[in-house]
């Protein structure tokens, strides 16, 4: 029996079918809109794109044949897990790599038809994604994620892509998406099919099957421009990133401003405590690690000299002066390429108002006409039976002949606005293309000069710093060498001789006996100390 997958995903293959069967048989537009480049119809009143459009023969036809890839993706997906499975190892590398194929086809089909992205089709994506990777492969009776929750994820996907292309084809979809909330989809689109997660989901099994991702490659500037010429969006995308390198680059200077103005301020700070420290440091001689500390301050004298000078230099035409003029002229420029891109939007907006006018007065022109006509062939059998007069027949002619001038005007005026609006949408795209390569060539200019002054930038942190190192090595090594006490053993070594032996004798003193006159040699004698000590106070 088919799975409610296949049976959902078959009759909307059949639906397209029929769509693009239909579209054949029908009349012809007045307006040839194109759903992957901007078109009369895209146009809405306030000057931004539309999500909605007129699907073409073409692209039906090549949505169906997507349709049917997809489902037989999801087939493919689904016969891994049926009752007759292979070892292990086998179901683990097939699952992952079908998996890999369904993700593969609904990025490809995202990206062809932006206005299919929805959150429901992105969290049903997810859901799959999830049970794939927490079934547990070998142990498969006691796993939190049977085979029934991965075939309902399955199937959850299969409706949301169903509806999701449905609604697309009937032209149902939300017509007022804002650009960030179309960005904010894009991402989460991109970010489910090329995030981590899933690389590493299906790169761990399937690396060597497995081609390098889509942002790997490198396209030429052509090719960017080309790939948001056909993008509905593609200026307003490419100002909006343009607009973000301005507000990064203002971050990053005021980053640098605020470092090198810390940077300064230890400079200054750092070279006041060298110039205080160094004299207290060398009062007394024969101390520990003098020479090794003295030797640090001259290095930290040396650092603060080039700090300054490196400063300067990042203050200058090494990185801030380049960069916030690089800035200046960026800002210059996105502001004048928006402007022009938004006279231009409004001046098809005009056009194309004024195409509308003109078709509404065509139309209704055309109807009276028509009304007129048939009043006057009315009157024409009423002549011929004789109840209608002469003078009525000739009225109701007259009153023909206004109304097919009036339409033969109007006819005359709508074709005139259809060339001057086809002119009008051509001279868009040409400003676009014009937009669009300016807008690269800026953010070229930008990468260059942020290029050059992050260079600059970490040249001179590399200058500034490579020499501490070393000399924080030599310093380590130096006192490394130091032997305890030695400082204490010169300074006792250049102490100078002593001229009395008295102070090393062993018994200086010795009893003298009393003998007259003894009290002058006393006195004598405290007369000899009290000049020596005025001596050494002198001295």
């Amino acid at each position: 029996m088919p799975s409610s997958s296949h049976r959902v995903l078959s009759r909307l293959a059949s639906s397209t079918a029929m769509s693009s069967g239909a579209s054949v048989s029908s009349g012809p537009r007045i307006v040839n809109a194109n759903s992957r480049s901007l078109s009369l119809a895209s146009v809405s009143s306030d000057g931004s794109t539309e999500s909605s459009h007129v699907v073409e023969q073409e692209d039906i036809i090549a949505l169906t044949q997507d349709v049917r890839s997809f489902k037989e993706g999801l087939n493919r997906l689904r016969k891994v897990f049926q009752p007759e499975r292979e070892s292990v190892e086998v179901l683990k590398v097939v699952s992952h790599e079908r998996l890999s194929d369904v993700l593969k086809i609904l990025r490809h089909m995202l990206e062809k038809y932006p206005a299919l992205q929805s959150n429901d089709l992105v969290a049903a994506a997810g859901l799959l994604i999830k049970k794939v990777k927490e079934f547990d492969y070998e142990t498969e009776a006691t796993s939190s994620a049977d085979p029934k929750d991965f075939f309902e994820s399955l199937d959850g996907l299969a409706l949301a892509f169903s509806s999701r292309v449905s609604e697309y084809l009937m032209g149902d979809l939300d017509s007022n998406i804002s650009l960030s909330s179309a960005s904010s989809k894009t991402k989460s689109y991109e970010n489910l099919l090329s995030s981590h997660d899933v690389d590493s989901l299906v790169g761990s099994v399937l690396s060597p099957h497995i081609p390098t991702h889509v942002e790997d490659e490198t396209i030429s500037p052509d090719k960017i421009d080309s790939l948001l010429m056909h993008h509905d969006c593609g200026v307003d995308l490419a100002l909006q990133r343009a607009k973000i390198w301005s507000k990064y680059a203002k971050d990053v200077i005021s980053y640098v401003e605020k470092r090198v103005g810390m940077q300064l301020d230890l400079a200054k700070n750092l070279t006041k405590l060298v110039q205080t420290c160094r004299p207290q440091l060398q009062e007394e001689s024969y101390l520990p690690f003098q020479s090794i500390y003295c030797t640090a301050l001259d290095n930290d004298l040396e650092l603060c000299a080039s700090v300054q000078t490196s400063c300067g230099l990042l203050q200058g035409y090494k990185f801030l002066e380049p960069l916030q003029s690089r800035r200046a002229e960026h800002e210059k420029v996105r502001k004048s390429l928006k402007d022009w891109w938004h006279k231009e939007l409004k001046r098809m907006h005009d056009e194309v108002d004024r195409l509308r006018k003109a078709r509404t007065v065509y139309i209704q022109r055309h109807q009276e006409w028509e009304r007129c006509r048939d009043a006057a062939r009315i009157a024409e059998q009423g002549a011929e039976i004789g109840a209608t007069g002469e003078n009525k027949l000739d009225k109701r002619k007259k009153l023909e002949d206004e109304a097919g001038v009036k339409a033969v005007e109007a006819e005359s005026h709508y074709r005139t606005c259809v060339e001057e609006s086809n002119a009008r949408h051509r001279n868009l795209l040409a400003v676009k293309s014009q937009v669009l390569q300016q807008i690269r060539e800026l953010l070229m200019q930008a990468d260059q000069t942020m290029k050059a002054v992050t260079v600059s930038y970490f040249q001179q942190q590399h200058t500034l710093t490579a020499p501490c190192p070393v000399q924080f090595q030599t310093l380590c090594e130096s006192s490394r060498l130091y032997e305890p006490g030695s400082q204490y053993m010169k300074f006792v070594r250049r102490l100078p001789d002593s001229a009395s032996q008295r102070a090393s004798e062993s018994n200086p003193f010795c009893f003298e006996p009393y003998t007259p006159g003894m009290e002058n040699i006393l006195a004598l004698e405290k007369q000899r100390k009290w000049s020596a000590s005025l001596e050494n106070e002198e001295r």
